[in-house]
């Protein structure tokens, strides 16, 4: 085995790599890529459907799903309306995969996620929703 010396004086590419626009706004859209990637994967199999049956229901392949699933591939918004109505997506898929505040569904006066009282009148049951963030909450 050849003995490989190490150069201390050999610039770390990556983080000059990091540095770059490109390479930023590159490594976001990779993210997001991901993310829509893994809501899909544990949404089918939540639901128990193969990567086959999807691609069936969605007019795809099964080769399209394991690339969308691995973040292979940037998908259109037709794909990803066909993919989000098969697999029942809400706003809290989206609001996962973007990262922007989910909406929490109001029952009758109590928050859904918590037994905190909201206090609302008659006509607003049905009209008010509390968006939830990781640090705070708003309420609309």
């Amino acid at each position: 085995m050849k003995n490989i010396k190490k150069h201390n004086n050999m610039p770390d590419v990556m983080a000059e790599a990091r540095k770059s626009k490109k390479f930023q706004t590159y490594s976001e859209n990779a993210e997001v890529r991901l993310k829509f990637g893994i809501e899909v994967y544990d949404a089918r199999e939540k639901q128990g459907i193969s990567q086959q049956k999807l691609a069936k229901n969605i007019h795809s392949t099964q080769k399209v799903i394991s690339r969308i699933e691995s973040g292979d591939v940037n998908v259109g918004i037709e794909l990803l309306n066909r993919i989000a109505k098969n697999l029942g997506f809400c706003s809290n898929n989206f609001a996962e995969i973007f990262g922007c505040p989910s909406l929490v569904k109001i029952i009758v006066g109590r928050s859904e996620t918590s037994n905190t009282k909201v206090q609302m009148s008659n006509e607003e049951v049905g009209y008010r929703a509390e968006f939830k963030t990781n640090t705070n909450t708003i309420n609309k």
